[in-house]
């Protein structure tokens, strides 16, 4: 054996003979001795760059000798065997801790690479003992005892250990890199912290030192985290205020978040930003970029940033990420799962090996196509993987399966699916929690017992995997979804009323629950109390991100989401049920005014409010003027006076893109006749690029508001009752379960009538052919008869009294 070859294990060989740059000879290989670690790059190229890190801090006059543990070879050089650990101690702590087990003497090297390892795993006893037999600490040192408690999230424990430290007459000095630890504690753990956030901040302020990027960037994973919109803007306004030179990582992360929320307007502003900033986009930063339009459904924008890449030279084709957000917005189009999964199995060839996100989109699209087995294979590849690369299995491929078995109603299999997390090592999160418990109230009765069952004893990990909700909400929100469904809105209020107990702030959603429970109870003041509280909370949300846009996005009425449209869909539900339409009228004039957007479910709700507070010309010049308008009939249709009396902020409502499952099906069959190939033929990247490219250019639907099937029904009662001769007039201040409220008043029915005709005539004849087309339609607003009936029953009425009496008998024929 060559007396300079290095030997740190007896595996099999790797790699071929290459050269270093040592003085060493060009006939020696250290890379294939080197300890196989699946951590570390497993090219050939990345293990020879590891060998050539190991020895650059080699002396070279150093004398190499083997470290095999079953050998009587002599110790290696001290020097090079503290560089051989150090540097595995970063990469492999196993091979690590098997080297410093033989290592001798116990001296500080030792102790501070066992402090190092310790730390890593947020072992705090071990760590300190370690600690205290080292003479004059590192500041190195120092920094991995703190380390110790951030990893175990012991922040009071940190907290205290930092005082000791930095004592006043404390010998060590303070540092700006002892901070790391503690604000990256804070962003890992899963409560919001803001005060002890404040207090840090200022205890920085105060110490000499300013935020530098490192801090920045853990800051903005923290409000992110906790869906802080307002503090994320603030943090970049002040890196702009201050000059402070930050890296990309920063910017990534703001953009992660803004797309999370699918502002595509601050994610752009954050982009250019960058720019200004001189930094060069890279591949993560793109990716990013493209996730943001992906998010909002802008296709177009997702291929429009595929071609920056390619300007600015950065191959789409070879990024793993790009291809994941390709093959979801594919899905996402109606390319068949088909295609999808030969797109899947073609994709070494191209060159990309597939990361744990790629089996978790395809998972999901096999369960959305109804191919359970097929997803259970995708997890079963990556549980292969995880053997040889630990770490790859994931929790989220758990939750899509439970979710898929769920939804098909197999509650046993979801519960073993469940119960092996454990044995592959994987905890549950909150997620994975929540999931069960949604699946799990849609089943019946006698299977919901296995699910819950299930639930009981088990461990939970607080923080949520992915989106943007919290922890909580995926526990508490499925709870209240069950209670409204069962018919009990006093449940939605005592797990609301629970959250707040305990410590936790109500969410947008948990709100939305408790609004709608109260709508379900007829208690309009309780709506009344709740949505300016609602309306406050969306206001401060939606120009948090202001600050960060251009004046001229800015200004414009396009903000990046509907935050308040569900919950103005109930408030006008519940107001106008309960008789108080001078309210509703005033939260929708409010809402617009605010520059808020308005979904097709809005205007729908809309109708029917108008419906019921009388205004029947003005709901059926709502559904011509937004619900069937187009481009041309816009600016050609005049608006009636009590159309502009009641809502002086009329404007005609936006176009946007459809997202709903009718488009969804739409493209389904448009990108079935565009992908249809041969069976024998598989798709490679460039195929499946031109169809979703051309599956975009032929599925351009600009408007998708349009009048809900019921809203028809409604309304086609409106004209029935106004043709038999009965007004439509406003509910009354009390409960009322009906549809409609009607009296007999032909003058006033006619006077209707007459308005709809006149200023609404497209939407008069719209609903005449639906009431007259296709099957008949039974009303059920039949407690007080039309004239028609009316009369017919009083003439059945006068021929019974006329008749004989049941026991006379029948005269004889």
């Amino acid at each position: 054996m060559h007396r300079r070859e290095l030997h740190l294990d007896f595996e099999e060989p790797r790699g071929r003979i290459s050269r270093t740059r040592s003085n060493l000879s060009p006939q020696t290989d250290f890379s294939r001795h080197l300890p196989y670690n699946h951590s570390s790059p497993s090219s050939i190229h990345g293990q020879r760059r590891h060998a050539s890190l190991l020895l650059k801090e080699a002396p070279p006059t150093g004398q190499l000798f083997s470290t095999a543990l079953n050998h009587s070879d002599p110790a290696p050089h001290p020097e090079l065997r503290k560089a051989i650990v150090g540097q595995l101690v970063k990469k492999d702590f196993a091979k690590a801790k098997q080297l410093l087990a033989r290592y001798t003497p116990l001296d500080s090297f030792w102790h501070s690479k066992q402090l190092f390892i310790e730390s890593c795993a947020g072992n705090i006893a071990k760590a300190e003992q370690h600690f205290s037999a080292l003479g004059t600490p590192t500041k190195n040192e120092i920094r991995s005892l703190l380390t110790a408690y951030a990893n175990s999230l012991d922040i009071p424990g940190l907290r205290n250990r930092f005082d000791e430290l930095f004592a006043p007459n404390s010998p060590h000095q303070l540092r700006i890199e002892y901070f790391y630890p503690v604000f990256s504690a804070m962003a890992r753990a899963s409560d919001p912290r803001h005060a002890q956030m404040m207090k840090w901040r200022k205890r920085l302020t105060q110490a000499g030192f300013e935020p530098d990027p490192f801090i920045y960037s853990v800051m903005v994973q923290y409000y992110s985290k906790h869906n802080m919109t307002a503090a994320v803007s603030d943090i970049f306004e002040e890196i702009r205020s201050r000059g402070t030179k930050v890296g990309i990582r920063v910017y990534q992360n703001g953009m992660t978040y803004f797309a999370r929320w699918k502002d595509l307007d601050a994610v752009e502003a954050l982009y250019q930003r960058a720019l200004m900033e001189g930094i060069k986009p890279d591949v993560h930063l793109y990716t990013t970029l493209m996730h943001a339009h992906a998010a909002v459904r802008d296709w177009e924008g997702v291929l429009g940033v595929r071609e920056r890449m390619k300007t600015d030279g950065v191959d789409p084709e070879q990024s793993i990420v790009a291809f994941n957000i390709l093959l979801k917005a594919s899905y996402s189009m109606g390319i068949s799962y088909h295609s999808i999964r030969s797109q899947f199995r073609s994709l070494q060839s191209s060159g990309l090996t597939a990361n744990a996100h790629t089996y978790c989109i395809m998972a999901e699209a096999a369960i959305e196509s109804k191919s359970l087995p097929d997803a259970f294979d995708y997890l079963q590849q990556m549980v292969d993987r995880n053997r040889t690369e630990p770490g790859f299995l994931n929790p989220h491929i758990f939750t899509i399966l439970i979710d898929g078995c769920l939804r098909q109603g197999d509650a046993e299999l979801a519960s073993r699916v469940f119960s092996s997390m454990e044995d592959h090592g994987i905890r549950p999160t909150s997620l994975t929690f929540g999931k069960m418990l949604r699946g799990g109230a849609r089943l019946p009765q006698e299977l919901q017992r296995a699910v819950w069952k299930t639930l009981e004893g088990a461990p939970m990990d607080k923080v949520p995997a992915l989106g943007r909700s919290t922890w909580y909400e995926h526990i508490y929100v499925p709870q209240m979804r069950r209670a409204l469904r069962s018919g009990s809105p006093s449940t939605v209020q005592d797990i609301h009323d629970h959250v707040m107990a305990i410590g936790l702030r109500p969410t947008l959603m948990m709100d939305f629950l408790l609004l709608d429970a109260y709508r379900q109870s007829l208690d309009a003041q309780g709506v009344k109390k709740l949505w300016p509280r609602l309306f406050k909370a969306a206001l401060a949300s939606r120009g948090a991100a202001d600050a960060l846009k251009t004046p001229e996005r800015r200004n414009e009425d396009t903000p990046p989401f509907e935050l308040l449209a569900p919950a103005l869909s109930i408030c006008l539900d519940a107001l106008s049920r309960g008789g108080q339409h001078a309210s509703a009228i005033r939260i929708w004039n409010a809402y617009q005014t605010a520059g808020f957007k308005f979904d097709v479910h809005n205007w729908n709700h809309l109708v029917v409010a108008l419906v019921r507070a009388g205004q029947v010309g003005v709901a059926f010049e709502v559904v011509e003027k937004v619900l069937m308008s187009t481009s041309t009939h816009q600016s050609r249709s005049r608006i009636s006076p009590n159309l502009t009396y009641l809502f002086p902020q009329y404007t005609v409502a936006p176009k946007r893109t459809a997202l709903g499952r009718r488009l969804f099906r739409e493209r389904g069959v448009t990108a079935s006749r565009i992908t249809r190939r041969q069976s024998n033929v598989s798709l490679d990247a460039s195929d499946l690029l031109f169809s979703f490219k051309e599956l975009v250019q032929r599925t351009k639907i600009e408007n998708d508001f349009r009048v809900h099937h019921s809203l028809k029904l409604l309304l086609a009662r409106v004209l029935w009752r106004l043709q038999t001769g009965f007004a439509i007039i406003p509910f009354p201040k009390r409960r009322n379960s009906r549809k409609l409220n009607f009296r007999l008043n032909p003058l006033t029915a006619a006077r209707q009538l007459k308005t709809i005709m006149r200023w609404c005539p497209s939407a008069f004849a719209y609903i005449q052919n639906f009431s007259t087309s296709g099957t008949r339609f039974k009303f059920r607003d039949d407690t007080i008869p039309t004239a028609r009936r009316f009369i017919i029953g009083r003439r059945r009425s006068t021929r019974k009294a006329k008749a004989k009496p049941i026991g006379e008998a029948a005269p004889k024929s």
